[in-house]
């Protein structure tokens, strides 16, 4: 999936917000001060103004390490979907790939250069098949199959780059796997001496751009739009 490119325009204080505001449009992402009925064109320009004040801006570069798992009883991997497709889609540059969705829809102010994706390693859990027929992570026993934690999930993941991987160089991380674990950012996990608040898992079933680059925004600290929250909430009106 090719995303268009867009001129890039100078790194300025104004721009930054600009690339801001973009982000938290094409991401759905926005602060809790926007939910809430829709706003006048008035009350727009306003809540643009508390976006920018409540919303900060990450660095410009954020590189991230994406660590790729293994179950523990499971060591296939999808047709297509090796080391080289992660470290193109994640990596590098030219390829249509999220290093340069990121930078193209910041306008430059977001750089995922220096970002690595690991060898496949095995991590410490077992697999199970659903009642659905899909294979999804399991907690080690004597935990049941869906007993284990997004954040477990992660951990387990990243400590498998403990001495390998100088974590102080990366803005975040990724854990992936071969199974299926769901996708979830912004969960805490410490490793190698660093905190990342808001790290991100996800899964070889999920491998597309949209829902990475989702993900990941969640990684910069933004959350769900006006749009989804509204959406949310007529969902459970509906059903209760």
């Amino acid at each position: 999936m090719r995303i268009p490119s867009q001129s890039c325009a100078p790194h300025t204080v104004g721009m930054r917000r600009l690339a801001l505001q973009s982000l938290l449009i094409l991401l759905c992402a926005a602060v809790s001060s926007c939910s809430g009925t829709s706003p006048s064109s008035g009350a727009a320009n306003d809540q643009v103004a508390t976006v920018e004040e409540a919303v900060q801006a990450p660095p410009q570069s954020t590189p991230w390490l994406v660590v790729l798992c293994k179950a523990s009883d499971y060591q296939t991997v999808p047709a297509g979907l090796d080391v080289g497709f992660f470290r193109r889609l994640f990596a590098t540059r030219g390829t249509g790939g999220l290093l340069d969705y990121w930078r193209d829809q910041s306008y430059g102010n977001v750089d995922l250069t220096g970002s690595v994706v690991t060898d496949w390693a095995t991590g410490p859990n077992p697999s199970y098949i659903a009642s659905d027929g899909n294979r999804w992570i399991a907690a080690r026993p004597p935990n049941s199959p869906g007993s284990i934690t997004g954040q477990q999930v992660i951990q387990d993941c990243i400590n498998t780059q403990q001495g390998k991987q100088d974590f102080s160089k990366f803005y975040n991380v990724i854990a992936l796997y071969n199974v299926l674990v769901g996708t979830q950012g912004g969960i805490g996990a410490v490793v190698g001496g660093k905190t990342f608040p808001a790290a991100v898992k996800v899964d070889v079933g999920t491998a597309g751009m949209t829902v990475l680059a989702h993900e990941m925004g969640h990684g910069y600290t933004l959350g769900h739009s006006f749009v989804a929250v509204v959406r949310e909430n007529i969902a459970i009106h509906m059903t209760s």
